[in-house]
């Protein structure tokens, strides 16, 4: 599997952790060690029209500006954040404040990143509405330790 599609795979882990309030430091981490191998080399433009095509483009965007915000690491990667820099209207969160609010653990089911990842889903509201009510409990069985535990498949 190419570099690029790891990097991918690892945003979509994050997207939906940060969506169900389960983001951990491992997964940010695992893009910082990926960016760093690949940021010089990469033609951010031909990526992101790549992956425009299929309707995670903004997604992908926004949770690379949400984990360099995370770990500080900005001027570590000038190629990805000049992209971003030239894109800022696909950008949901300017404020970093707001993006480390993401990252607090009050709730499985917090507001905020709900309405952060929903707004980042490329389909009509309605339907994203749908999928969530009718995907949340499997993915929250999937991804909740304690419900695991409860059904003792840990």
């Amino acid at each position: 599997m190419s570099a690029e599609y790891s990097l991918v795979i690892n945003i979509l882990v994050i997207f939906i952790d940060v969506e169900l309030g389960t983001i951990r430091l491992k997964s940010l981490l695992n893009v910082y060690m990926m960016l760093d191998v690949i940021d010089a080399s990469m033609d951010w433009e031909v990526f992101f029209d790549k992956h425009a095509n299929d309707n995670i483009s903004e997604i992908v965007q926004n949770v690379i500006d949400f984990a360099l915000d995370s770990l500080r690491c900005r001027s570590r990667f000038p190629g990805i954040v000049l992209y971003i820099e030239k894109n800022l209207r696909f950008i949901c969160l300017s404020n970093p404040t707001d993006k480390y609010r993401l990252q607090k653990k009050r709730s499985r089911f917090a507001l905020r990143n709900w309405l952060w990842a929903h707004a980042l889903y490329q389909a009509p509201v309605l339907q994203t509405y749908q999928w969530t009510t009718i995907s949340l409990p499997f993915r929250v069985a999937a991804h909740d330790r304690n419900f695991i535990r409860l059904m003792g498949l840990l």
